[in-house]
């Protein structure tokens, strides 16, 4: 993350940048998400946080320590499918 951070404008004209604390807040608290809601995803352990209208869909390693994001889209879509986030 801290790679993208660096690559990511600030202050008031950086664009996104609320949208991107989202993110970057999983570093420290990635325990705040919850599983998915597609059971068959839900199965496969990947998790989501909530960010004003979008979904953040990500996983963790094995020791919790690395975040990998799989998917960010628009909550209103359809359901997410096997097909829609790489293994």
């Amino acid at each position: 993350m801290s790679a993208v951070r660096s690559a990511t404008p600030s202050g008031p004209n950086g664009g996104g940048t609320a949208y991107l604390d989202a993110l970057f807040s999983l570093e420290q608290q990635p325990g705040r998400s919850s599983l998915v809601v597609e059971g068959t995803l839900r199965t496969r352990g990947l998790l989501q946080i909530l960010y004003q209208s979008h979904r953040i869909v990500f996983d963790l390693d094995d020791r919790g320590e690395i975040v990998r994001v799989l998917r960010i889209y628009h909550g209103s879509r359809r359901e997410l499918r096997q097909r829609d986030v790489p293994r």
